[in-house]
């Protein structure tokens, strides 16, 4: 029912048919100019120095131009290990938070490699990775530190409203 309403809006040579229903603000993104990005930490955190550790969860980073689809360099205060790390590869996956021998964090996004050899300060929580992959170079982000349990539940959440919202669009659609 509701594709023949379209079809017969694109007849008509309307310039859009617009959907009888919005979603809820609740269940959008939240976009901002400035995010906060909620992440778990990384298998090796407890290796940064204390204040290198603390400054990953408080200060602001910029998003540098070198950012694409495989990960988002990040400028902001250097991240210290406590000592060397020599590190073989290990998984990546996107929203791994990993930190060169520069200091400066990357984040990896949608086109990571598979494994990396740079410890892992943290994780982004799954549910916030769309807002700093849409987040603009020159932009700063802050990354907010939540438990395991906190982004499960998270994820969970979402994954709730996604699957309400497409049991409403099938009943509009049907009906």
């Amino acid at each position: 029912a509701l594709h023949a309403r379209l079809a017969a809006g694109a007849a008509r040579e309307a310039p859009f048919a617009a959907a009888p229903w919005a979603l809820a603000p609740g269940a959008r993104p939240r976009y901002a100019e400035h995010p906060a990005v909620r992440a778990v930490r990384g298998r090796e955190a407890e290796r940064f120095e204390a204040d290198s550790l603390e400054a990953f969860f408080a200060a602001p980073y910029k998003l540098t131009p070198q950012s694409d689809r495989m990960g988002c360099r990040l400028e902001g205060p250097r991240l210290a290990l406590r000592e060397s790390l020599e590190m073989r590869s290990e998984a990546a996956v996107p929203g791994t938070v990993q930190v060169p021998p520069h200091g400066q964090p990357i984040a990896l996004l949608a086109d990571a490699q598979t494994t990396g050899g740079y410890p892992r300060i943290a994780h982004i929580a799954a549910v916030d990775l769309p807002l700093l992959a849409q987040t603009r170079p020159g932009a700063t982000v802050r990354f907010v530190e939540i438990t395991h349990a906190e982004a499960q539940a998270l994820y969970i959440r979402q994954e709730l409203e996604l699957r309400r919202i497409a049991a409403a669009v099938r009943m509009r659609a049907n009906g």
